[in-house]
């Protein structure tokens, strides 16, 4: 699995970027938080962390300008009815540190505000993530 890749940030726009790494450009689907972090650095050198997603109908790169954002969308993918895309939705409205105090303080209506996010599955989420995050802090 990649952990991360280090390279030239070569194009940006939201929700996606590539990297050039050794002459190989890696597309990488992100939020829209670590979109806006990548504004000022196209044409330099950055380091994104991956999840690499691979499903019967292709394979995509998802990328993350921390850790915390990386862990928080995996914790995200381990619930049930909620894919990458899904997980992507609710870290561009929330970052990590946000996200986090809306699952420990059980705070349905700041996930349901994410597109395409309803309050039966932000419901969901506080309820299988909230022990989680709670062991975390």
């Amino acid at each position: 699995m990649l952990y991360y890749l280090k390279g030239e940030l070569a194009y940006r726009e939201n929700g996606m970027c590539v990297v050039d790494c050794g002459g190989v450009g890696y597309r990488l689907t992100v939020s829209l938080n670590t979109s806006d972090a990548l504004i000022t650095k196209v044409g330099k050198e950055v380091k994104i962390f991956t999840y690499l997603a691979v499903r019967e109908d292709g394979v995509e790169l998802f990328g993350f300008g921390t850790t915390d954002e990386r862990d928080c969308f995996n914790k995200l993918t381990s619930v049930s009815g909620v894919g990458p895309k899904v997980a992507m939705s609710i870290l561009s409205t929330l970052p990590p540190e946000k996200l986090v105090l809306a699952i420990c303080t059980e705070d349905v209506k700041a996930i349901a505000k994410a597109p395409g996010i309803g309050s039966k599955t932000a419901a969901r989420i506080v309820l299988e993530l909230k022990d989680k995050f709670s062991d975390d802090m």
